[in-house]
């Protein structure tokens, strides 16, 4: 396989060494409105969904050499003493990846109460074909 064109410099870097030994993980880190747009946080939400995206292609693409690559997405505020939103508490779910490589994807915080947030923020209500769009 080559390397995809366009890829991060950080993962530029270190990718080719991994996929030569056979060994290396990439941990990459999105927030959750990679998966539930969110208006306020459209252009982000629209590079981390690219990089999602991308990061589970790389997952399927690169397992098979032996190169780990998931996806850490952020669903909450990150806050000290905030049980799974403590620091130290993400840098451990971080480490349990990087040594089981068992899943593309932790999800970190509650995914539910961000989407109820953004439906109250932007009082967002279903459509007549049932999808959602924001009302005036």
């Amino acid at each position: 396989m080559r390397t995809p064109r366009r890829v991060p410099p950080a993962v530029q870097h270190v990718l080719p060494e991994m996929r030569a030994r056979g060994d290396g993980t990439l941990l990459l880190t999105t927030g959750f409105s990679s998966t539930i747009p969110a208006p306020c946080l459209a252009n982000a939400g629209m590079a981390m969904a690219g990089l999602r995206n991308w990061a589970r292609a790389l997952h399927t693409e690169l397992g098979p050499e032996g190169v780990y690559v998931g996806t850490v997405t952020i669903a909450s505020g990150i806050v000290p003493g905030g049980g799974e939103a403590d620091p130290d508490a993400i840098g451990a779910r971080y480490y349990t990846m990087y040594q089981q490589r068992d899943r593309a994807e932790e999800i970190i915080g509650d995914p539910d109460a961000f989407e109820a947030l953004v439906d109250q923020r932007f009082r967002v209500a279903p459509d007549i074909a049932g999808s959602a769009d924001a009302t005036p």
